[in-house]
């Protein structure tokens, strides 16, 4: 059972990242067209290009400070319930039987808020509103991973969706800009 629930962690956390990095490493794409697309390249490079770049600096970000940090506000969630009982661990509730998903609002904006540090700290606009994104997506992956596996549903959609968003950014880029 231990053996599982640590299995089922490192998944969430892993999946999490990845879902964070590549959404928001598609999003900067969409962002980075206002600046001017290149000359002499196409949509799929040009996504694919940013994809590369961005996601190995958020790809590191995501898994170097925001899987602790994700660890870190569950851990004190789930102190936090055994000692005054706030009424639910975040995401404990996340199931189909009672349609509700008690903590999971708090555990998305907490990871939001443990998102701006970054860009305060070295004090770069750009890094607060990256992290902050980068954090939301990472605490939405990281939910969205917790109740397909709770529910013994497979997480392919998930890893796909990136992927999916990617492409069709790429083929509306194909199509109108270049």
């Amino acid at each position: 059972m231990m053996k599982n629930a640590i299995a089922n962690l490192a998944i969430r956390k892993i999946t999490a990242a990845y879902f964070a990095t590549l959404m928001l490493s598609v999003g900067m794409a969409v962002a980075w067209l206002g600046i001017g697309p290149p000359t002499g390249s196409n949509g799929f490079a040009y996504v694919g290009n940013i994809i590369y770049i961005f996601g190995i600096y958020a790809g590191i970000g995501c898994l170097l400070y925001g899987t602790p940090v994700s660890l870190l506000i569950e851990g004190i969630a789930r102190w936090l319930n055994k000692r005054i009982h706030l009424g639910g661990e975040p995401g404990q509730h996340d199931t189909p039987d009672t349609g509700k998903s008690a903590g999971s609002f708090s555990y998305v904006a907490l990871h939001g808020i443990f998102g701006l540090i970054p860009g305060f700290i070295f004090l770069i606009p750009l890094l607060v509103l990256c992290g902050t994104a980068a954090a939301v997506l990472y605490a939405l992956g990281d939910r969205w991973a917790r109740y397909r596996l709770a529910t013994n549903q497979g997480i392919k959609r998930i890893w796909l969706l990136p992927l999916v968003f990617a492409l069709f950014v790429s083929i509306l880029i194909e199509l109108f800009m270049f």
